[in-house]
This record gives C-alpha cells, structure tokens and sequence, in this order.
C-alpha cells in the first residue's frame, strides 16, 4: 500500500512540474533579429536602472516645492533625452554604437552645462570662496576622471563586453549631470537666477 501511495505521488508531481512549464513558442524571426531584441531588452532594462537613479537628484538642501528642485524637475535636457532615448528604443536603427553615440551627446551637453555654471557662480563668491570652489571643482574632475580610467582598464577584469561600453556612458553622464545640479544649487542659494542654457533643438 506504501508503495502504491508513494508511486502515486511521485506520478502526480511529475505531472504537476510538467503542466507548470510552459511550451517555448516557436519564433519566425532570424537570428539577427532575436539577437536585436536580446540586445535592446537588455540595455532598454540598464537604461530603466541608470534612469532611475540619474533622474534622483534634483537638490540636497533646497528640497521644498518651492526651494530648488521646482528648477530642475523638468528641464529641458532630461526631457529631451527621455523623448530621443524612447525614440531610439524602437527604431529599426538600435545598436549600441548608437546608444552610445546619444549618450555622448547629452554627456556634452550636461558638461557645457556644468562649465556655464561654474563660471556664474565664481562671479557670485569672494575670494577665498573662489578658491574653495576651484579646489572642489578641481577634486571632483580628478575623481570623474579615474572613476572611468578605473573601469576601461579592468574592462577584462570585469567583464564588462560591448554593453558596459553603454554603461560607462550612461555613468560619467550622471556624475556631471550631479555636479552640473548641485553647483546650479549653490548658485541658487546665493541669490542666482536658474536657467538652463540649452534650449532644445
């Protein structure tokens, strides 16, 4: 009867896990474009990661409605690329070359942007205030710099392959777009007006 009752149950649970896994649906695409799909789910998905954490500052000590965030939660340079970037997603074009291409340009735009910044705010400090600025602008370029030198050469090491390529873009566009934003913020705190300098296209 133990015999029997265990037979039982071992039929029941093979025939369980086989209801439970799906039939794989037969594909009428080409290789090419499986692995087109493959590749643009996959970076779409670390563009969705990247994005998230990118579009999370806007201010550390001006973060009421009417403080400095209400500046920059819409401007101009994060709308545009949100539009490009959805555009580009499902474009027959996709590749990375190109991802890569677009995060460059707006990895541009946010430098111009942090460069018109910083000019305007040193007008705005005293002497000794220039100089901590200098100095602070200074570290923050050197560690922008060997923060990328970092992951191109132990590229190998980590495994990084033509998608990190991506990454790497989508990372030094973050970081200027930050420092771009929290010298927009000391600026606004003492006294200035925020405006971005890009307009759009």
């Amino acid at each position: 009867m133990k015999k029997y009752l265990i037979a039982v149950l071992v039929s029941t649970l093979i025939l369980t896990s086989c209801a439970s896994v799906p039939d794989k649906e037969v594909s009428n695409n080409s290789p090419t474009e499986i692995k087109q799909a493959e590749q643009s789910s996959s970076i779409t998905s670390m563009a969705k990661s990247e994005g998230t954490i990118d579009n999370s500052y806007f201010g550390q000590y001006q973060m009421s409605d009417e403080g400095f965030s209400m500046y920059v939660q819409d401007n101009v340079i994060d709308k545009n690329y949100e539009a490009e970037t959805t555009q580009f997603q499902q474009s027959n074009e996709f590749s990375t070359q190109g991802w890569i291409a677009l995060e460059s340009k707006y990895i541009e735009i946010w430098d111009n942007e942090l460069n018109n910044i910083y000019n305007k705010l040193l007008e705005k400090l005293n002497e000794k205030e220039q100089k901590e600025l200098r100095e602070a602008q200074k570290g923050w370029l050197q560690y922008h710099i060997k923060e990328s030198e970092f992951v191109v050469e132990s590229w190998n090491d980590l495994g990084l392959g033509s998608q990190g390529k991506v990454q790497l873009s989508m990372s030094q566009k973050a970081r200027i777009r930050q420092r771009t934003l929290q010298l927009m913020e000391y600026y606004f705190m003492v006294g200035g007006d925020v405006e971005f300098s890009y307009k759009g296209e």
